[in-house]
């Protein structure tokens, strides 16, 4: 009788051989289209560089919240989204979010030419914004009891509660892009940080002494704090000044009663009034009274709500896209 010198599993060891060097293949050539996408779309086109709030260029997804708050984050700490991106061999990433609910990262596949348009543009920095975008994406997907913190309606305590309802909305869709269209900054700020934000409400009503103590807070000689501020919808102020209601914008800087505003789109085109206010790359100044007449609410991160102890108002404002 032959000698039967195959495997228990039954295959011949040329057979076992065979799937050892298929799946050794396999992970080579995912490695070397993974390399060849790091070449043609780098996480960081300009080093060390890269990190900055003109890199982050809102997509086709209405998600300004997001973008405001990212951009805000690489304005004042760019540290902080450097260490949360790992990129893998095969293209592939793993974002940590501070604030995550399980302290788990998100892994996220190497971003497709389709979602190269769709999530943050690919610009000279990079496509990191992108990346960004995509496991914020994931994240909500995979945990569906967290998009109430993105966009569910509260009413919070205290006297002063129910004039916060014209702020919010509430949404009951699982859909990302519909989840965008009712974002809210503050707790993205929290997402990315790991800190919890503070807010003051702007208007006609408000006092620009006051907002101009935060903002010199926020942008001190000795700190910048990621900042972003916020125009509800029906804001006819803003529409009349050029600006977008339902929009979220990124605050860069404050010096000697001038803000520094950026919208996350990268430009500033018309309005539905179909009025612009003029703008290099997205970024412009205003005056500390416009700015406080024109927008509805500053967010600033890191820094305690002068309603906090009341227990009024912690950031708790809803945005539409």
């Amino acid at each position: 009788m032959p000698h039967d010198d195959r495997p228990e599993n039954g295959k011949s060891y040329v057979d076992q051989a065979g799937h050892v060097l298929f799946e050794q293949y396999a992970k080579i050539a995912a490695t070397v289209e993974g390399r060849s996408s790091k070449e043609k779309h780098p996480l960081y086109g300009q080093g060390d560089k890269s990190i900055n709030p003109g890199a982050v260029v809102q997509g086709d997804v209405n998600d300004c919240f997001f973008f405001a708050s990212l951009a805000a984050v690489a304005n004042s700490q760019p540290d902080l989204i450097k260490k949360a991106i790992k990129q893998n061999a095969d293209g592939s990433f793993d974002v940590n979010f501070p604030k995550a609910i399980d302290g788990k990262p998100v892994h996220v596949p190497r971003l497709s030419d389709q979602e190269l348009l769709d999530y943050g543009r690919e610009t000279s920095s990079g496509i990191w914004p992108g990346v960004m975008e995509k496991a914020f994406d994931i994240y909500l997907r995979d945990h569906p009891g967290e998009r109430d913190k993105f966009t569910e309606k509260k009413e919070e305590p205290g006297t002063l509660g129910k004039m916060w309802n014209w702020l919010t909305l509430d949404s009951q869709s699982n859909d990302v892009q519909q989840l965008g269209n009712f974002g809210r900054t503050p707790p993205v700020l929290s997402l990315l940080t790991g800190y919890e934000p503070g807010g003051r409400p702007l208007g006609p009503q408000q006092s620009p002494d006051e907002v101009a103590n935060d903002l010199t807070e926020a942008f001190g000689a000795d700190r910048k704090l990621p900042t972003v501020a916020d125009i509800r919808k029906d804001n006819q102020i803003a529409l009349a000044a050029g600006l977008r209601p339902a929009h979220a914008y990124t605050v860069l800087g404050y010096n000697n009663g001038v803000v520094t505003i950026r919208d996350p789109t990268g430009q500033t085109g018309l309005n539905e009034d179909g009025k612009a206010i003029k703008s290099e790359n997205g970024v412009f100044t205003m005056s500390l009274k416009d700015f406080t007449r024109s927008f509805d609410e500053l967010v600033v991160d890191q820094m305690r709500s002068p309603y906090t102890d009341a227990g009024i108002f912690r950031g708790n404002i809803d945005f539409k896209r």
